[in-house]
């Protein structure tokens, strides 16, 4: 555990230490106002008591109801004061939960960089073993040594008093007096090589009770390693069942991932057709533009061929009256009828696409009598043809301004409709704040009302408890007449 972590942890206590002071000094201030309630209900027993025991001094009886008003206004700001104690009480309260859920969490932090610390221990332990472990091993190899020196050094001081022996024996046969003092010395070296084999044996049994020592040692530290396997297994349990549940985890975010990279895929689809879609009404929208163009363009070369058709119209109508054929009724009947079938075709013509196909037929129903009446060389039947042209000039008059009436209309309609838009868009945005408005202020008069509510349920309490108090069966208001009317 850091520094940092101990001294957060350290203010947390003392920040709560001080919290339950308050609070203690908060419950001694209550206790005292419960008990200054106390005295005032007795100081109002006490009176009532002795209004019904002895009759009253006139001047008693003037300063009663003062006293009771008095005690009335004493009461209030106790009940005020109990009130801003019990607000400051919960304020304390929610500060103490505060502290307590940090202590929780700073607790938790410890707990868990104890856990990290154990585990640390844990380590630095087995690592310390594996190393004495190694220590030891080395110890024994070289014990083992030395032991394998040492049996070789008494076989060989072993094999020399084997020939010592067989030299003496060999000059005692020889009888060689001058070999007397020689062997003394041998047998003195002998002896010395005995107590040194003595030694050696010494050495040996001390060695070998090193190396049960040893071996017992070795017993209880591998005792103690199959522990701390059987620890490390466990913790390496642990550990790939921590790694699967993150594995698992990956999983779980990577398939979210790539379901997040569907529903983009999705989305770029779904925005790359609208913006081809939107592309297409677009070309739709030039080619229409175009086609109006177009149509306009007719239009001004029909009003041209008109103009040229109402010259000649004019020239055969100057010949036609001075003209006084029998057949000139019968003319003027017909005229009237292909009018009347003209006036026909204003209903057909309210599209533009249509209003191009109608000019293309008109066209053709132009250029066939005109053709019928080249062949004949009738001139009333050219009459009929140029009356024809003017309603048919007309008709594109009419077309051509009810076109552009609904252009200008459609204009309008779009500037109107985006600017309804707009004021659609910023009237939700004010509805929205008026919405979070209106439910800021249903909750703080819903709290309100609830405060308004506890208030008027603590008055209706008190008040009966001092008209209880105060004049027993009957009303504080009918107490108060009474001693009015007395006095």
């Amino acid at each position: 555990m850091s520094q940092a972590e101990k001294d957060e942890l350290t203010a947390a206590i003392m920040e709560a230490k001080v919290c339950r002071e308050e609070n203690d000094k908060l419950s001694q201030m209550r206790a005292d106002v419960l008990a200054e309630n106390k005295r005032l209900r007795d100081e109002l027993r006490f009176i009532r008591e002795q209004k019904t025991e002895s009759p009253q001094p006139r001047a008693h009886k003037e300063d009663y109801p003062t006293n009771t008003k008095r005690l009335e206004e004493k009461l209030r700001s106790q009940a005020l004061e109990i009130t801003s104690l019990k607000d400051e009480v919960e304020k304390r309260q929610r500060q103490m939960d505060d502290l307590r859920n940090q202590l929780k969490q700073s607790t938790k932090d410890l707990n868990e960089t104890r856990q990290q610390l154990k585990l640390k221990t844990l380590e630095y332990e087995r690592s310390v073993k594996h190393e004495d472990d190694n220590k030891l091993m080395d110890t024994i190899r070289q014990l083992r040594k030395e032991n394998d020196l040492l049996i070789n050094e008494i076989q060989e001081r072993e094999q020399d008093v084997a020939d010592l022996e067989e030299e003496i024996q060999k000059n005692k046969e020889d009888g060689d007096n001058d070999l007397e003092e020689k062997i003394m010395t041998l047998e003195a070296t002998i002896q010395e090589r005995d107590e040194d084999i003595e030694v050696l044996k010494d050495h040996i049994t001390k060695t070998q009770q090193e190396l049960e020592e040893k071996n017992e040692a070795n017993k209880e530290l591998l005792i103690e390693l199959q522990e701390a396997i059987e620890k490390s297994e466990q913790i390496r349990t642990d550990y790939e069942n921590q790694v699967n549940q993150i594995n698992e985890l990956e999983i779980g975010i990577k398939e979210k991932d790539e379901r997040m990279a569907a529903l983009e895929e999705d989305y770029k689809s779904q925005l790359y057709t609208t913006e081809r879609e939107k592309k297409l009404i677009e070309d739709d929208v030039k080619e229409l533009k175009h086609k109006l163009r177009l149509a306009l363009k007719q239009l001004k070369e029909k009003e041209k061929e008109a103009e040229h058709v109402e010259v000649s119209r004019k020239k055969m109508i100057i010949i036609i009256y001075s003209l006084t054929s029998p057949s000139e009724q019968k003319w003027k009947e017909r005229v009237y009828s292909l009018e009347e079938q003209l006036k026909n075709f204003r209903g057909v013509v309210y599209r533009l696409k249509k209003a191009q196909d109608n000019n293309t037929m008109i066209k053709n129903t132009l250029e066939q009598p005109y053709r019928n009446k080249v062949k004949k060389g009738n001139e009333s039947n050219r009459t009929n043809i140029n009356t024809l042209e003017q309603v048919l000039k007309k008709l594109n008059d009419e077309l051509r301004k009810e076109l552009d009436d609904k252009t200008r209309e459609y204009e309008r309609e779009k500037v109107r409709t985006t600017e309804l838009q707009d004021l659609y868009n910023q009237q939700l945005e004010i509805i929205r704040e008026l919405e979070e408005k209106l439910s800021k202020k249903s909750t703080m008069l819903a709290l309100s009302l609830s405060e308004y509510d506890e208030l008027q349920a603590n008055k209706k309490i008190m008040d009966s408890i001092l008209v209880k108090q105060v004049t027993g069966t009957q009303t504080f208001h009918e107490r108060i007449e009474s001693a009015t009317m007395n006095h």
